[in-house]
């Protein structure tokens, strides 16, 4: 018969020799704890300056906000000044081109004796600046095409087809020129009083009566040339 007692006696042997008290479990997995955060130590720091960065990026975004906006106003302001500045270049540029055709249409208006106002009026806007800068009068020859015309010759066939406003000649000894149509004389009805009649009768709407009177002018300004 075999002896039983020794073999028994080496197994609990060797399980003793495998159970761990608590202190070394807690050991073991302190260990094991400190290892695995040794690998992270760092990990704190990074946090630390991610943290630091990302706040020194929202301050450098707010600044260039805040730059932005002031750079926005400041562009706002001047492009404001600019369409003024350009307003008041637009505005005296046309006064300036106001005042050479107003003067340019006046003297030639005063020299082919018309009344300079109401021939003003209706004639100013048809000059215009040609590519050479020199005014010309807008206007249509026989057969309905666009002209150029100087302002001479343009105030010339403006009043052509517009004779009342056109002025009656003295005479030398005194007096104004009158004659009907047909050339005859017409008594009180001189150019100044034809002139004056067509206006009111333009004022009116009465059609008919401005044929009639500018007839009668177109035969007065006939007699007046026949006698120069």
């Amino acid at each position: 018969m075999a002896d039983t007692t020794d073999v028994k006696d080496v197994k609990d042997t060797k399980t003793d020799e495998k159970l761990l008290t608590q202190s070394q479990v807690d050991a073991i997995v302190q260990d094991r704890l400190a290892r695995e955060k040794a690998k992270y130590s760092d990990y704190e720091d990074l946090r630390k300056f991610r943290s630091e960065h990302e706040k020194q990026l929202e301050a450098a975004t707010q600044k260039e906000l805040e730059a932005k906006k002031e750079y926005e106003k400041l562009k706002d302001g001047w492009q404001k000044k600019e369409q003024e500045f350009q307003g008041l270049i637009v505005k005296k540029d046309s006064e300036i081109t106001d005042m050479r055709i107003g003067s340019a249409l006046m003297s030639e208006v005063v020299k082919q004796n018309a009344y300079a106002e109401e021939t003003m009026a209706l004639i100013k806007s048809q000059a215009v600046f040609d590519k050479e800068g020199n005014i010309r009068i807008k206007g249509r020859d026989a057969n309905g095409l666009e002209v150029m015309d100087s302002v001479e010759e343009g105030i010339k066939k403006f009043l052509t087809l517009r004779p009342h406003l056109v002025k009656a000649t003295k005479k030398e000894g005194g007096g104004t020129t009158a004659a009907t149509a047909t050339g005859g004389a017409v008594g009180g009805d001189d150019l100044d009083s034809l002139n004056k009649d067509y206006m009111d009768a333009q004022n009116r709407g009465d059609r008919k009566k401005m044929n009639e009177l500018k007839t009668k002018i177109s035969g007065v300004l006939a007699a007046q040339r026949t006698r120069l």
